[in-house]
């Protein structure tokens, strides 16, 4: 946009939009322009936007956003500016800036799964081809955080099992060869005793032979 030999920044009214909420809606839109390196004359126009933005926050239908397709490319658009800031589309559940995007793209996992199952859904596979070009994770990513801490937890279990049979079976082998062990000196005590008295009996002996 050029405006009295200025160039002025080329408006992203989405990105504009969620950076207004975010800063609490400050008076002027002009001025919030200006600070952007956009054309402050352009104040109206963005008024507008943002009325459209914020309606659609709210999850009120208007006749710029609709209540079926235009309402999810208006949603599908946020989440593009969502992916460009944070990587990926992991919206969180409780996600104040945008919370109608939150719950949006949760309907989405959920519409999909009634896809796959076969199920009436609301989602298209045109819908499915433009998320997954934005790496869209189709499992809740706090799904999949409580199924690992789920198998880690088993795995913690099964090894303290293993642990514990391990221990008992030492105790057991321990406990096997200390009887081994007392058997072995037993039976040694008894030989010795044995060839003790027959040292006694062969020693009596010769001394008999020798009286007669």
């Amino acid at each position: 946009a050029i405006r009295a030999g200025r160039e002025f920044a080329v408006p992203k009214w989405g990105e504009l939009c969620c950076d207004y909420f975010k800063l609490g809606q400050p008076r002027g839109y002009a001025k919030f322009l200006r600070t952007k390196g956009m054309d402050p004359s352009m104040g109206d126009v963005f008024r507008r936007r943002f009325k459209i933005f914020k309606d659609n926050m709210v999850g009120k239908k208007t006749p710029h956003t609709g209540s079926g397709g235009n309402r999810w490319s208006f949603n599908y658009e946020q989440l593009i500016i969502f992916h460009k800031k944070h990587g990926n589309c992991n919206v969180p559940e409780k996600y104040m800036v945008n919370p109608v995007l939150a719950k949006w793209v949760s309907q989405q996992r959920v519409q999909y799964q009634r896809l796959t199952d076969g199920q009436n859904s609301s989602i298209s596979a045109q819908h499915v081809d433009k998320l997954e070009t934005l790496e869209f994770s189709w499992i809740d990513p706090k799904e999949i955080q409580r199924k690992l801490s789920k198998k880690v937890e088993q795995l913690r279990r099964s090894r303290t099992m293993k642990d514990s049979e391990l221990t008992e079976e030492i105790l057991q082998l321990k406990k096997d060869k200390t009887i081994v062990d007392y058997a072995l000196q037993k039976a040694q005590d008894e030989l010795d005793q044995l060839m003790t008295d027959y040292g006694d009996y062969s020693t009596r002996k010769r001394q008999i032979s020798e009286e007669i």
